[in-house]
This record gives C-alpha cells, sequence and structure tokens, in this order.
C-alpha cells in the first residue's frame, strides 16, 4: 500500500511539472534546465544564490497566528470565507461564499497560486471593497483587507427611530484592522467627520510595509507578520525604523508604541466601562459584548466603534489620528447620555 501511494505521489508530482509551462528548458520539460527553474521553489536546502527558497519562509510562517491557530473548524459558508483555506479561494475567485465541510488550514496556497500564476504573486491585487464602508488599495495588502475588516452591521443602524437587537454578537466581527489603517467604517456623531491623515494611512503598500519587512536575526517580519522581535522589548528595526522612524532605536520604537498603545487601551477601557454602566454592553463578555435591548442610532454606533477600536489590536498605532478621533467623539456621546463624566466608577459593580 505504501509503495502505491509513493508511486502515485512521484506520478502527480512529474505530471504537475509536466504542466508547468515555468519549468521549460533547452531539453523539455523534464531537463536539467527545467528542474533549475523548479529548484528556486522546490529545494530542501537553504541556498542563498536561489531565487527563493521556501524553508526560511515555511519557518516564519510556522511562528505566526495563521498557523498557530485554531479558527479552520469554522468552515459554514460565512466562516470559511477567512478561516479556511479552500473558502478563501472560492470567494476570491468567485466573490460567493461556501460551506467547506472538508477544509484545510490558511497556508502557502492560501494567499499564492504559482502553479497557475508561475509566480508567487499574491492572489488578491487589485482594490479590495470593504462591504458597504468603502475601498482599501494597498499594493500587495490588499490580500491581508480580503479578511481582516469589519463585516456589516446586522441588523444594521438605521438612519432614526430606534432598533431591537437580539444577540449579543451584533457588531463587526473581529479583526478590523484595514478598517482603521485605512479610516473608514466608524460611525460619525453629526457632521464633523474624523481626521485621516497619520502617517501610517499614507503607506503604499500598508500592511505589508511593516509586519511583511525583512526579518531580522530573530524572528520578526517575513511570513511570520510580527512586528515585535520574538523574545526582545523592540520593533523589527526593518520595518519601522528603516525610513519613516530612522530617528528611533528597535528598543525606542518599542518603548513608544507601548506607550501609545497603554494610553489609549485606558481611555478605550474608560469607554467600555461607560457603556456597561449604562447597561449596554459588557467588555469582559466572551461570546459577544452587546447587552440585547432596544437602542437608538447613536447609541447603535456608540457601540459598534467600541468594538471596531477594540477588535482592531493594535492600540491606536495602525492610525493614531483616525482611532484617537473616533474614541473621543464617542466618548464625548456616551458621557452626554451617563448624565455627569465618571458615573462608571459608581456602578463597578455592575457586571451584566
Amino acid at each position: 500500500m505504501k509503495r502505491w501511494m509513493t508511486t502515485g505521489i512521484m506520478f502527480s508530482a512529474m505530471a504537475l511539472a509536466f504542466l508547468l509551462v515555468g519549468c521549460e528548458g533547452d531539453q523539455g520539460p523534464a531537463g536539467p534546465p527545467g528542474t533549475a527553474t523548479c529548484m528556486n521553489c522546490h529545494t530542501n536546502e537553504y541556498d542563498a544564490e536561489l531565487a527563493i527558497s521556501l524553508l526560511p519562509i515555511r519557518t516564519e510562517y510556522e511562528h505566526s497566528l495563521h498557523a498557530t491557530g485554531e479558527t479552520s473548524v469554522r468552515n459554514d459558508a460565512s466562516c470559511a470565507r477567512c478561516h479556511t483555506n479552500e473558502g478563501f479561494q472560492h470567494y476570491v475567485n468567485t466573490g460567493e461564499l461556501k460551506a467547506v465541510p472538508f477544509s484545510t488550514e490558511i497556508g502557502c496556497f492560501t494567499c499564492h497560486a504559482p502553479h497557475v500564476n508561475e509566480s508567487f504573486e499574491v492572489r488578491v491585487t487589485g482594490p479590495v471593497t470593504i462591504t458597504g464602508m468603502g475601498t482599501y488599495d494597498k499594493g500587495t495588502s490588499n490580500t491581508c483587507a480580503t479578511c481582516h475588516q469589519a463585516r456589516m452591521a446586522s441588523p444594521a443602524i438605521p438612519a432614526s427611530g430606534t432598533l431591537e437587537i437580539t444577540s449579543r454578537r451584533w457588531g463587526p466581527h473581529h479583526s478590523c484592522q484595514s478598517n482603521i489603517l485605512a479610516g473608514i467604517g466608524a460611525y460619525q456623531f453629526g457632521d464633523t467627520p474624523y481626521r485621516n491623515d497619520a502617517a501610517h494611512n499614507s503607506i503604499a503598500k500598508g500592511c505589508v510595509h511593516c509586519h511583511m519587512a525583512e526579518p531580522p536575526d530573530d524572528y520578526a517580519g517575513g511570513h511570520s507578520f510580527a512586528v515585535l522581535v520574538e523574545g526582545a522589548d523592540a520593533i523589527n528595526p526593518n520595518g519601522c525604523t528603516d525610513g519613516c522612524h530612522s530617528d528611533w532605536t528597535p528598543e525606542e520604537a518599542f518603548t513608544h508604541v507601548r506607550d501609545t498603545q497603554e494610553e489609549f487601551h485606558e481611555k478605550l477601557a474608560q469607554l467600555g466601562a461607560d457603556m456597561q454602566a449604562l447597561g449596554w454592553m459588557n467588555p469582559n463578555a466572551t461570546n459577544g459584548f452587546v447587552n440585547p435591548g432596544t437602542y437608538t442610532p447613536d447609541q447603535l454606533g456608540a457601540l459598534w466603534n467600541w468594538q471596531l477600536l477594540d477588535e482592531d489590536f493594535s492600540g491606536s498605532v495602525h492610525n493614531v489620528i483616525y482611532a484617537e478621533d473616533v474614541l473621543e467623539a464617542t466618548q464625548e456621546f456616551v458621557t452626554g447620555q451617563m448624565g455627569l463624566r465618571g458615573l462608571a466608577s459608581a456602578h463597578a459593580g455592575n457586571q451584566k
């Protein structure tokens, strides 16, 4: 049985090599020139002379949250688009959602199609629609934005009147990074738009510039998608501190980011506590934050904005000016609803 399986795998590999136009050489698809081209990818040894060596890339990826997460079991039609390899490919190819009963985890071929494109170009290069909110267009990071975006509110926030919310899971869902980076999708109170001219917003490659920068000696950047250097209080020097923040050392960059995040998280926690005191939500819940009830559009907007900022996970760093504006406007509205600032402290025992 093992011999039959081995033979079958070898035959499939040979057939695939025959079909690859990029593997053709002077002596035909099976000739040495063709083999040399294939070995740019299919090598089990690291060789700096090769155009591409997959082993270091795969090692980086194994340190990423995409590789270590356990969400590929979420394979129904609404989840498979971003949680499974097959669901993502189907969505990118057709624009349709599809349940994938026998799904596999996100991996190399989720984002790349080398045997079709004859290159490692990502599957999504054109602008990505942030459903119902705007467009994200930042080069190769458009692939990231295909999934790392807020979902539509269901039911949607009405223009007037009130709306009954029956599910604790109402909101933008998880991982809204592209919304914050692009500065789109937050609920606006009144006619004053949020500022959106932060430096990170103008980075042409978006996510890729910082999260996939050239890796240093320790794991960060590349296909680990990490910004922090593993095992150190430092930012990848080939990302933030290369060009944009060249006057910072990796350690200074880490301190600046940490301080910015801590200050923002304190403000966001206060906003969540205030809305908890009003009986609208539980910011510490593990299965949806919103308390079912009847809400006005602005009240729903406040609940939406808190989740959008929280689920970005960057502590405002992706787009500091936009995030701060959204948080300040939302806090101002919520404080007005409470009647006086600091009511949350008097209701600290309220754990709805």
